[in-house]
């Protein structure tokens, strides 16, 4: 059967499923454990469920959608905060 000690990305191994908080809102963490080890889950349910999801403690804000990220790179002045 499965292996989860197989690790991401090698045959045998069980993908992890991203933390939840009480309310069944994926918690976020790019430096956490559950991403760090198998990000890919987390990922999808990011782009799933948050255009773009708030990193307080680090002064930020992740864009799990590319055409997100794209847009942002190209028009920096609209969302940067310092416009404002």
């Amino acid at each position: 059967g499965p292996d989860a000690s197989a690790g991401p990305g090698r045959p045998g191994a069980v993908p992890s499923a991203p933390m939840r908080d009480p309310g069944g809102d994926i918690r976020y963490d790019p430096f956490g454990p559950d991403v760090m080890t198998d990000p890919y889950p987390v990922y999808r349910a990011l782009r799933e469920a948050h255009r773009a999801y708030p990193l307080p403690q680090y002064d930020a804000v992740a864009l799990p959608r590319f055409a997100d990220v794209w847009e942002v790179s190209r028009n920096r002045a609209d969302f940067s905060i310092e416009s404002r």
